[in-house]
């Protein structure tokens, strides 16, 4: 018998080897565990568990907000392992009122100090709530002092209201270091006379810039972009998005600001680029953008003039180097049916030329699932005989509905028409009716349901291999 005795010891394992190994696990229970197996393990995966962060502002006193601020006071050296935190009112279906002795006003000055690595800051606050009736001093105080952080280099503000436009100016001219900015479904009170700001630290150079405005202020926000007073300089541009949907004033979209904007932009950049479909004319004309790699169209069922444009430019070589074209395609009346032929046969011709197109399919306030897909179904399966199958690769639905409750759960709805399709995603997401265009932004958080379907390209409609979840 060996004399040899056991030892307690846990067997040392390349530290290099460990952070491999972790860094490719993504669900918090065995991060978790791997926190606890050994010390040297437990940093990298604290990293990992805290690096993202979503909060849904609560009343409740004891609201996830109020549980991290406890966690923090017993280990404070966890805040340094936020790198992105996205705040948003609570409720994702009835966007529940933030109130002033909610986690906002309580929890803020506490925890965001204690946040000093974060790089990404998202805050989104329920439609129709003041800025200033939100936020108390304190809390507008700890705000501007992270907002103004060398570390902060990508900030996304959604869903919020300014009394005055001059007070949405001035929260931007105060960022330091943002690379990436994302405005969107932003509402302001009062249009005065933004005051003017000594620019003496210089300007911001964006790589990314998103913007979803109403028409009267994304003309507005563009002019203070382009002018000597803007925080940012717009030359280093990569991605850009530009959409605008109709005030209730009834002032329309234009493509002035995306016209101004690409003007701006360096020639040879490399640029992803978002667009409404609402051009004056070819996007050739008036953009020399040779090394353009991703166009992102936003459009509705009916034919497409600025889709056709596009098709023509990515066909004739004036974006030869679009390898990537999606379309989000939206439906707010089922009775009025799909497009014509044209604008399949649009896609299809931009996917001759090996681009890749995706498409998504949205359905907005749409009440009763199953005569909107079956007429869906039913239009799009002559349309699609005529595509070149195999580079149609993605098709996507989502609804939007005005009560959770009025959604459809379709079930397996015999997709043996998209044989032809590689693959095939049905989602449906309940969200509040907003008055807005329906783009409401990222929606990551809490899809409610998912159905998938997955089809080999090379089978026939009858063979083909079906797999939901």
């Amino acid at each position: 018998m060996s004399n040899t005795t056991p030892t307690d010891e846990f067997p040392q394992l390349p530290q290099e080897l460990v952070n491999t190994v972790i860094d490719h696990l993504s669900d918090d229970t065995s991060l978790r565990s791997c926190s606890m197996v050994n010390r040297a393990w437990t940093e990298h995966a604290q990293k990992k568990i805290f690096h993202k962060q979503r909060f849904w502002v609560s009343d409740d006193p004891r609201g996830n907000l109020h549980k991290f601020r406890d966690l923090l006071r017993v280990s404070p050296h966890l805040g340094a392992f936020v790198k992105d935190i996205k705040l948003c009112a609570d409720g994702f279906v009835k966007w529940v009122p933030v109130s002033k002795d909610c986690e906002v006003e309580t929890v803020f000055p506490e925890v965001f100090p204690l946040l000093n690595n974060m790089k990404i800051f998202s805050f989104e606050l329920t439609k129709n709530k003041v800025w200033d009736q939100i936020v108390a001093a304190s809390v507008a105080d700890a705000l501007k002092s992270i907002l103004r952080t060398a570390f902060l280099t990508d900030i996304r503000l959604s869903w919020m209201t300014f009394d005055l436009y001059s007070d949405f100016i001035r929260l931007l001219s105060d960022l330091v270091a943002v690379r990436e900015l994302d405005v969107s479904a932003i509402t302001i009170g009062t249009y005065d006379v933004a005051k003017r700001v000594d620019n003496h630290k210089g300007r911001l150079p964006l790589i990314s810039l998103r913007m979803n405005l109403s028409a009267a202020l994304l003309e507005l926000f563009t002019q203070w972009l382009l002018s000597n007073e803007s925080r940012f300089g717009l030359g280093e541009i990569r991605s850009l998005t530009v959409l605008s949907y109709y005030d209730y004033d009834g002032v329309s979209t234009s493509t002035n600001a995306l016209e101004s904007l690409l003007k701006h932009i360096d020639t040879g950049a490399i640029i992803h680029l978002g667009l409404q479909d609402i051009l004056s004319s070819p996007l050739c004309t008036f953009a020399s953008l040779p090394n353009l790699k991703t166009i992102r169209l936003f459009t509705g069922f009916k034919p497409s003039t600025c889709m056709a444009w596009l098709a023509q430019d990515i066909i004739e070589g004036q974006h030869h180097a679009v390898d990537e074209f999606n379309v989000d395609l939206k439906i707010f009346n089922v009775q009025e049916g799909l497009p014509a032929n044209s604008v399949w046969q649009a896609l299809d011709s931009i996917a001759s030329t090996c681009c890749h197109v995706q498409v998504r399919v949205v359905f907005m306030y749409l009440v009763h699932w199953e005569s909107a897909v079956s007429r869906f179904t039913n239009e799009i399966q002559a349309a699609l005989p005529d595509l070149h199958r195999k580079r149609l690769l993605h098709l996507d639905f989502e609804c939007f509905s005005n009560d959770e409750a009025d959604l459809y759960h379709p079930g397996d709805n015999n997709p043996s028409f998209f044989a032809n399709i590689t693959t095939f995603e049905l989602c449906e997401s309940g969200l509040t009716n907003s008055g807005h265009i329906g783009l409401k932004g990222d929606t990551e958080e809490k899809p409610k349901r998912s159905f998938f379907w997955y089809f080999s390209a090379e089978h026939d409609a009858e063979n083909a291999p079906v797999t939901s979840r």
